[in-house]
Parts: structure tokens; C-alpha cells; sequence
């Protein structure tokens, strides 16, 4: 998903556990 990539950009100190959820 395009947003995933955004938020990728966005925040750089994201966690994995939040990206797990967002998929």
C-alpha cells in the first residue's frame, strides 16, 4: 500500500509492531 510507504517516509522511528499492524 502506497500509505505504508508514507508512513514509512513520514516516521523513520516507526516500530515493526506498528507496521505489523497497519498490514
Amino acid at each position: 500500500m502506497n500509505t505504508v510507504s508514507a508512513y514509512a517516509e513520514r516516521w523513520d522511528d516507526v516500530p515493526e509492531e506498528m507496521f505489523t499492524d497497519i498490514s
